[in-house]
């Protein structure tokens, strides 16, 4: 990139951050820079003379466990899984602080670092009142790299219990519900960021986590026999099938008709 103009430098993850804050007033000394992706505890930790801001995120595993026990509040046991990637095991740490506040009732079991197959494996082995969460796997403890949706989607596969988790990326692929971010909210947070840094030099708004909310999975709800009634209020519900009359409401009407006459 050397001669090429940069106009604003968006910062993923912190190891993003760290590179900047070590080579930035060397490549980019007057570029505007903005973050997205890193702990919120990590931001708090920034020094003021850093001139970053942005968007950092909190996973909310305390709110994904209070979904999980109101869809199976006679669960007993816990299963998490995680990689052994930096992310995973950041991740990993944020669910077990989370899960020690119910150690009194749950039995919380650990998969971390296994290859999917290993991980398939044992899922299989889980009884339907399992509480199963996933928090990522972006790398086995050989090295291996994976996506963690894809892995997600093998494992939901073989899953006899319901899998919970933290991301609205994994909805639609496993996970029957989660407290998760919204990603739509987290870009357009961010662009807000990037155009007042391209205007101003510099972005002030202050770095705050976006909030989580309930999204459940209509399809995994019923494949599990989960009542959608026990959810939080205000829940999202995804993938609804509609019913046959709300497919074939004209043609029914027909048929009415029809008879009617």
């Amino acid at each position: 990139y050397d001669g090429v103009r940069i106009d604003a430098i968006v910062l993923v993850t912190e190891p993003a951050v760290e590179f900047y804050r070590h080579h930035g007033a060397r490549y980019w000394p007057d570029t505007p820079v903005v973050y997205s992706f890193v702990t919120a505890q990590y931001a708090r930790q920034l020094p003021a003379d850093a001139r970053l801001t942005g968007v950092p995120f909190e996973v909310d595993f305390e709110q994904t466990l209070h979904i999980a026990l109101s869809l199976q509040p006679a669960a007993r046991r816990a299963l998490v899984i995680a990689g052994s990637a930096p992310w995973d095991q950041t991740l990993l740490a944020g669910a077990q602080r989370a899960l020690a506040a119910h150690a009194d009732h749950l039995t919380v079991e650990v998969l971390s670092g296994q290859p999917p197959d290993a991980v398939a494996a044992r899922l299989a082995q889980q009884s339907p009142d399992t509480i199963v969460l996933y928090v990522s796997l972006l790398a086995d403890a050989s090295g291996m790299a994976y996506v963690p949706r894809d892995v997600l989607a093998r494992l939901s596969a073989v899953s006899p219990a319901p899998i919970y988790g933290p991301f609205e990326s994994f909805m639609g692929s496993g996970i029957a519900a989660g407290a998760v971010e919204s990603f739509r909210a987290r870009g357009e947070r961010l662009s807000e960021l990037v155009l007042q840094a391209l205007a101003a030099g510099t972005a002030s708004l202050p770095a705050e986590p976006l909030p989580s909310s309930c999204v459940a999975d209509a399809r995994q709800l019923a494949r599990f026999g989960l009542d959608p009634k026990r959810l939080p209020a205000g829940c999202e519900v995804r993938f609804v099938e509609p019913t046959f009359l709300q497919r074939y409401w004209w043609q029914s009407l027909l048929v009415a008709l029809a008879l009617a006459g």
